[in-house]
C-alpha cells in the first residue's frame, strides 16, 4: 500500500489557546501536484472557509491560517495511530503575504 499521498494541508494557530494545529485533508487526494494546485486555486475560498468551520466545530476555537496549499504527505505513521508527516509542500496561501 502506498502511504505517500498528494493532498491539501494547512498550518494554523488556535486563537483561544495559541496552540499550533496542522491539518491535512484525509478525503481529498490527487494523482499529481499540478492537479492539486489547480483544484486549490479554483476552490481556495471554499477550502479556507471549510477549515475555519471545521476548527469551530471540532476545537471550539477560531483559527489563524498561517499557510495552506498542496503537499506530499506520508500517512504511514497515521495508519499506525501517529501523525501524518509532510514531506514536501507547495504553499499557495501565506498570511504574511497578504
Amino acid at each position: 500500500m502506498n502511504t505517500f499521498i498528494i493532498t491539501i494541508y494547512a498550518l494554523t494557530t488556535l486563537i483561544f489557546s495559541g496552540e499550533s494545529k496542522d491539518f491535512d485533508s484525509q478525503s481529498l487526494f490527487f494523482e499529481t501536484r499540478l492537479q492539486c494546485i489547480q483544484f486549490y486555486n479554483e476552490n481556495q475560498a471554499t477550502i479556507l472557509n471549510g477549515l475555519i468551520e471545521h476548527a469551530r466545530t471540532k476545537h471550539e476555537s477560531e483559527i489563524e491560517i498561517r499557510e495552506a496549499g498542496c503537499a506530499l504527505v506520508d500517512f504511514s505513521e497515521a495508519i499506525k495511530g501517529g501523525k501524518p508527516k509532510i514531506i514536501q509542500k507547495d504553499p499557495l496561501y501565506n498570511a504574511s503575504s497578504i
